[in-house]
């Protein structure tokens, strides 16, 4: 379902604002005529931003647990989506956990892996991007 914000008049003339679910604007706008609404704008609400989200720190004993186990898990042969699912379940830290879960999502979707990392609320530090690089191209190496 679609969040349609809308504004206008109810039957008894009152100035009236609020959200609405529905499948399409059509559909909105037929529910709030039925409820005796007269409606002036509807406009197909946005997502909230992020934009003053607070970015997470990382403590370094979990990224360097993290980087141990992950590059192990890479280097037995164990695929990436299955490496961060194994990761994500052994995560003491419930924030950390949830921040592997989309990465592992995004990587799953075939986003790749570096972008996930810079988009989650959790701050990776740019080694990490770096060693991800030398390790891709170490493996695009091996491969040829």
């Amino acid at each position: 379902m679609i969040r349609y914000a809308y504004t206008g008049r109810s039957h008894t003339g009152q100035a009236i604002r609020g959200v609405i679910e529905a499948e399409s604007e059509g559909e909105a706008r037929s529910r709030l005529r039925e409820e005796g609404h007269y409606i002036t704008s509807l406009k197909q609400e946005r997502e909230a931003t992020k934009l003053f989200q607070r970015k997470l720190k990382l403590k370094p004993k979990n990224l360097a647990m993290f980087c141990r186990q992950f590059a192990i898990m890479l280097s037995t042969g164990m695929s990436l989506v299955q490496s961060l699912e194994l990761l994500e379940e052994q995560a003491t830290d419930q924030t950390f956990a949830k921040v592997l879960q989309e990465v592992r999502l995004d990587v799953a979707s075939g986003t790749g892996l570096p972008s996930p990392w810079r988009s989650t609320a959790m701050s990776f530090p740019m080694s990490l991007f770096t060693w991800w690089k030398r390790v891709n191209s170490q493996a695009l190496w091996r491969k040829c």
